[in-house]
């Protein structure tokens, strides 16, 4: 026997909820029945029967039910402080239902809040609501055509993780902006604001034959560089050096006289005290001019 899809709260709003399901191959299933209790455990009694094995209009990779609270013996006024069990069964085509206990149970929080539904579009929802119990309110959350939530993750008070690294929230509340692991992998864990952005820019015009440095930066600190262009009136050989040390070379062409040179969102560490330079060589028989922007951050605490 086909296995009973994994039930899911479309919505839940504040006199009904919106449950939905993966449908099954039309050979395995005629219809499927919804069932209720107030306890996990309890007694499940039938609500709904007979809900046909077709997708919705709307949404469309999914069968769907509107259920009242009316319908499972809620009251909306004042808003219940109960918490109801949904299994779900399907019946196949000479009439044999599923097993109840094959069904995993779907806990509804109570009414009370209506959640914001931001316009999207009902064809393309992907979603489901969580109650948050600290602000007494229903947030969405992303889930897959399964009910999972699309990005798994541990879940403690106050922090999420992921793998083997722990994302905590800082203690006023704020959002963290940036997520940076060193290549200890230590991880950085700073808002934008604690973040200052350096740039730098030199030129100058070099005779043929000759490796001339064209910029040099020091911070006098440790800082992280992103990104160096470079470009210049002829085709050169371009040198990115810490000191003295080459770590990368580029060379600009007739057809792409820019080059650059690119460390991602991270960037790579600059010791405290080394120096960055870049330096431009190129085969003219006249002087050339060339030009060098750097770009990278450090912290400011």
């Amino acid at each position: 026997m086909a296995t009973v899809p994994t039930l899911q709260v479309l919505y839940r709003r504040a006199s009904d909820i919106l449950f939905g399901w993966k449908p099954l191959p039309p050979a395995e299933a005629a219809y499927f029945n919804l069932y209720a209790s107030d306890t996990e455990g309890g007694t499940y009694r039938l609500i709904r029967s007979k809900i046909a094995n077709q997708t919705d209009k709307k949404y469309r990779t999914k069968v769907v039910a509107t259920i009242k609270d009316a319908e499972i013996g809620l009251s909306t006024t004042p808003p219940p402080v109960v918490d109801y069990w949904f299994k779900l069964t399907f019946v196949d085509r000479i009439g044999s239902e599923s097993a109840l206990g094959d069904s995993t149970p779907k806990k509804v929080l109570p009414a009370g809040i209506e959640p914001s539904f931001e316009n999207e579009q009902e064809d393309k929802n992907n979603h489901n609501f969580a109650w948050n119990d600290s602000r007494k309110r229903w947030e969405k959350v992303l889930v897959d055509d399964d009910g999972k939530l699309v990005v798994d993750a541990q879940v403690d008070i106050g922090s999420i993780t992921l793998g083997n690294v722990k994302v905590a929230a800082r203690s006023d509340n704020t959002t963290v902006e940036y997520l940076l692991v060193r290549d200890d992998r230590v991880l950085y864990v700073k808002p934008l604001d604690e973040f200052t952005t350096i740039t730098a820019y030199d030129f100058d015009t070099i005779a043929a034959s000759s490796e001339t440095t064209i910029l040099s930066h020091n911070e006098g600190s440790l800082f992280y560089l992103t990104k160096v262009i470079c470009t210049g009136e002829a085709d050169a050989i371009y040198r990115l050096k810490i000191g003295s040390t080459i770590i990368s070379v580029e060379r600009s062409s007739w057809n792409n006289r820019n080059v650059k040179f690119e460390f991602g969102v991270k960037g790579i560490e600059i010791g405290g005290g080394s120096t960055v330079n870049v330096t431009a060589e190129h085969e003219e028989s006249s002087n050339q001019k060339y030009e060098i922007s750097l770009m990278g951050y450090k912290y400011t605490a």
